[in-house]
């Protein structure tokens, strides 16, 4: 089973905390297998939400931002044995209690296991790093949620210096 927590704070009148857990018990079926629930920590009671109609990628963690949990998402249709699992950014609303997803065509790299997220000037973000022969590069894509789309933020080179004591 896997099996994926994150916990965020809605933008309600009231706002209130709550924690989201996607689990899944088989890795071959999606609709049968995937579920999702919802805690509000105030009542303290769990109950089931409609699920995405996607694999979470549960190797990475959930982010929050405004009412939002973001996490990677992939179609098992599109993956076969030792192929690189495409993904996209899934939003959960927490007030709505609803899923929306984000394409990633406009990055790169859309393997979930070369990309992380984080958020940055207040957006979230997806960046992937890359080691060249003596460098460790950055590259960033903010996403415009107003546009639904990806904004190549930086790349950042970063050189690693050779140990002089090291033979």
């Amino acid at each position: 089973m896997y099996s994926l927590l994150g916990i965020g704070r809605e933008n309600g009148v009231i706002p209130k905390y709550k924690l989201l857990w996607f689990f899944q018990c088989n890795d071959k079926l999606v609709n049968e297998f995937t579920r999702c629930k919802v805690l509000s920590l105030d009542s303290n009671s769990w109950r089931y939400v409609d699920p995405p109609n996607c694999r979470i990628y549960c190797d990475q963690p959930i982010i929050h931002l405004d009412g939002v949990l973001y996490c990677f998402s992939f179609n098992r249709e599109e993956m076969g044995y030792g192929q690189p699992c495409i993904c996209k950014l899934l939003a959960f609303d927490l007030h709505t209690e609803t899923f929306h997803s984000f394409s990633t065509q406009d990055l790169e790299s859309r393997d979930c296991r070369e990309l992380s997220m984080c958020i940055l000037n207040h957006r979230p973000c997806i960046f992937k790093k890359r080691l060249g022969n003596n460098d460790l590069l950055f590259k960033i894509w903010g996403l415009d949620i107003n546009k639904s789309s990806w904004e190549e933020n930086a790349l950042t080179r970063l050189h690693r210096e050779r140990d002089i004591n090291k033979t």
